[in-house]
């Protein structure tokens, strides 16, 4: 009953601020702009990201040494920490959250003590809902948005430039129908794949399961919530 109980409360004009309240909110972040590839990003990270932790002087420090300074909207962070991939002795601390700029909504994810970070050439999503659908997500390169563990596009338009020609850009664009199934049912699991090859081996690349994460059904309503809070 807790699904539709909720999704009551967040159309009931009564309440939906209240709960709203505690699963969106909007802070300043830093804009950077990197001249050899001639684009910007907004810089979004978890730990300014906290409700009510962002102080003026913050602000003021994103303005002296950042190119600019864009409202966005966040999500409620999720943080939970997961066995290491390659030695169970160890914890990563996984952080997710959502993030709504002007242009743009997407889902991007930082995991702190990965033993595994690295450049990938190539990556690609596949994630899956309760309800059993699956969308894949191939995350392009250059964008200055996938400088965190994981990255995906969930509505709007992202600007790229290309790989060989940084002089050269396009518009990406996320999977057609992601963004009205992740605002309308539980997300279950993502998993990432990467792949290393060197751009002139294009056809023999291989693509290994880098990361993958399962929500639990607390934190797949806490994004579900999030992104609707956010519309």
């Amino acid at each position: 009953m807790i699904f539709p109980l909720l999704i009551y409360a967040l159309l009931s004009p009564q309440v939906a601020g209240t709960v709203c309240d505690s699963m969106a909110w909007q802070v300043y972040a830093p804009v950077e702009y990197t001249p050899s590839w001639d684009l910007y990003a907004t810089k979004t990270y978890f730990f300014m990201g906290v409700k009510g932790a962002q102080q003026k002087e913050n602000i003021d420090a994103f303005r002296k040494d950042y190119d600019s300074v864009a409202q966005v909207t966040v999500g409620k962070v999720i943080r939970r920490d997961v066995p290491n991939q390659t030695d169970e002795t160890y914890h990563d601390t996984w952080f997710w959250w959502p993030v709504k700029e002007k242009d743009k909504t997407y889902l991007t994810c930082y995991i702190l003590s990965y033993a595994l970070k690295g450049s990938p050439m190539y990556s690609y999503y596949e994630l899956e809902f309760k309800d059993g659908t699956k969308f894949k997500w191939t995350e392009p390169r250059i964008t200055l948005y996938n400088f965190n563990d994981m990255f995906i596009l969930l509505d709007g338009e992202l600007n790229v430039t290309d790989y060989h020609d940084h002089s050269q850009h396009h518009v990406e664009q996320p999977a057609e129908g992601l963004m009205a199934k992740a605002l309308t049912t539980p997300l279950y699991s993502i998993k990432k794949y990467d792949a290393y090859q060197r751009p002139n081996e294009l056809m023999d690349v291989k693509y290994y399961l880098t990361l993958q994460y399962v929500f639990s059904d607390k934190e797949a309503q806490q994004l579900m919530s999030s992104l609707q809070c956010m519309q």
